[in-house]
C-alpha cells in the first residue's frame, strides 16, 4: 500500500520454461544454457533448480545428466546432451531472488569518467600481482580492462564516440554519465519487437535508432567502451507493473 517502507529485500519467485516443438525426430542434442543468475551485492538466489525432459544422458558420477560448471566471468553453465531420439525438449528453471536496490552515490560524488578511462589505458602494463593495498583496485583494473576493448556486437567506433560527445561533456563523473547516456538511448531509440536481431550490432541499431532491449545495451555499451571505459552486457529478468 501507498506509505508503508519498502523492504530492503524484496523476493521474487521465477519460474523460467524452455519448450522446443521439432518437426522431425531428433536423434542427438547437446546443449548448453546460462540459467542459474548469479550472486551479488545486490542479489541473494536460493533453491535453484533445472528439470529437463525428456531425461538428459547420465554420465559417471551425474545421475542428473546435468553437468554444471563455471565460465571464465564467473557466470554459471549447464551442459546437457540427448542421444535417445526425441522430438520435444522442456527446460524448466525455477528458482527464489531476493533483490535490493543498489546504493547510488549522491551527485558529483562519483569518480570523474575521463579519470577512470586514463586509468584503463594505463593499466596495460602494470602488474596483476600487486601487493599491499593496491591489490584490491589492481584485481579491479584487470578485469575491467577487457571489457574496455571491442567486441563483436560493441565495438569501439567513432560513430559511437560522438553520439555519446554531449553527455560526455556535460557530465563529469561516470555515474551521472552512464545515467546520461540511458536516458539518451531512452529518448532517442522507438522499441520495435522483431525489427532487429540476434547479430545486430551497436552501429546498426545506432543507425536504425530503433530495436529491442539488447540493441539498447549495445548501443550503450560500446558508447561507454568508444570513451575508453568498461562496460558489460548483462542479461536477466526485469519485473515490470503494467498499469491498471
Amino acid at each position: 500500500s501507498a506509505g508503508l517502507p519498502v523492504p530492503a529485500v524484496r523476493w521474487l519467485r521465477v519460474r523460467h520454461q524452455t519448450s522446443y516443438r521439432y518437426d522431425s525426430d531428433v536423434e542427438g542434442a547437446y546443449h548448453l544454457a546460462h540459467l542459474r543468475p548469479r550472486d551479488t551485492a545486490t542479489q541473494q538466489i536460493r533453491a535453484w533448480s533445472l528439470v529437463v525432459a525428456p531425461h538428459p544422458d547420465a554420465g559417471v558420477d551425474l545421475a542428473s545428466g546435468i553437468r554444471e560448471t563455471v565460465d571464465p566471468w564467473g557466470n554459471a553453465r549447464q551442459v546437457f546432451a540427448h542421444s535417445q531420439v526425441h522430438d520435444r525438449l522442456d527446460v524448466v528453471s525455477a528458482f527464489e531472488a531476493g533483490v535490493s536496490a543498489p546504493a547510488v552515490p549522491p551527485p558529483g560524488t562519483s569518480l570523474p569518467w575521463r579519470e577512470v578511462a586514463r586509468d584503463l589505458r594505463l593499466h596495460a602494463g602494470a602488474s596483476a600481482h600487486a601487493a599491499g593495498e593496491h591489490l584490491a583496485a589492481e584485481r579491479s583494473l584487470v578485469e575491467a580492462a577487457e571489457f574496455a576493448l571491442d567486441s563483436a556486437l560493441a565495438p569501439r567506433a567513432a560513430a559511437l564516440a560522438e553520439w555519446a560527445r554531449t553527455a560526455a561533456q556535460a557530465n563529469v563523473g561516470i555515474v551521472e554519465l552512464a545515467l546520461a547516456l540511458m536516458h539518451q538511448v531512452h529518448a532517442q531509440f522507438a522499441y520495435l519487437p522483431q525489427s532487429t536481431s540476434v547479430t545486430t550490432g551497436a552501429l546498426e541499431a545506432l543507425a536504425l535508432r530503433h530495436g529491442v532491449c539488447q540493441d539498447f545495451a549495445h548501443v550503450l555499451i560500446g558508447a561507454c567502451r568508444s570513451l575508453g571505459l568498461a562496460a558489460r552486457y548483462v542479461s536477466g529478468y526485469l519485473l515490470t507493473e503494467p498499469p491498471p
